[in-house]
């Protein structure tokens, strides 16, 4: 694996935890649709995305629901709890792209965040983040029809993608939004016929 550049990554960073970063953090390129943090998993590391987009998600009852995604310079601040007091994971995770991760061992990153103020503020505006996506998402459960979220969704993985035409499988957009398959395709044909979307051999282009 090609060396990582932590000092342009993190440009934020201490010296000390950038030299400490490309001692301690284990590097992993990932291929896309691999789970790389399940529920009910003790986590003794915690997982930064340097490249790459992760979907992290929820599952009940059989069914999934999308809680967010993260992109590159970004950490699952859920699994950091799980890390940080030795509990099993509440979420999934897997990565949406091939991705590259760096995994920070619990008992160095406990020091580290002692040692490292910049480090702490880091995965403070991380906690904040993540707070304000489950308040959206909740917001939207709540406030929102299924076709609004829907395009909404459409839209977030255009832009996670960097086009407006993609490839979508009904059963994961199923999982993610929390519904069933039928509807799915209901929806698309309704948003098709309201002239947002197109339908091309089994593409979404996005109007």
């Amino acid at each position: 694996m090609d060396r990582i550049d932590f000092k342009t990554l993190f440009p934020q960073f201490e010296q000390e935890l950038i030299q400490a970063l490309s001692q301690h953090a284990i590097l992993k390129q990932i291929p896309a649709q691999t789970e790389i943090i399940r529920q009910g998993q003790f986590m003794n590391v915690t997982p930064i995305v340097l490249s790459g987009t992760v979907k992290v998600f929820t599952f009940s009852e059989e069914k999934e629901m999308l809680l967010y995604f993260l992109n590159a310079k970004e950490s699952c601040v859920m699994s950091l709890m799980s890390c940080l007091m030795q509990q099993s994971s509440r979420i999934f995770a897997r990565t949406e792209t091939d991705a590259t991760i760096a995994l920070i061992p619990a008992p160095v990153l406990m020091d580290w965040l002692r040692k490292y103020p910049r480090l702490t503020q880091a995965f403070f505006q991380e906690f904040n983040h993540r707070y304000l996506d489950l308040l959206d998402t909740i917001n939207q459960l709540v406030f929102e029809s299924l076709d609004v979220r829907f395009f909404r969704y459409l839209k977030q993985l255009a832009q996670l993608k960097q086009t407006n035409e993609f490839t979508i499988r009904h059963t994961e957009v199923a999982h993610d939004l929390g519904t069933s398959r039928e509807v799915v395709t209901r929806v698309l044909k309704k948003l098709e016929q309201e002239q947002k979307i197109v339908q091309i051999r089994g593409n979404v282009k996005i109007l």
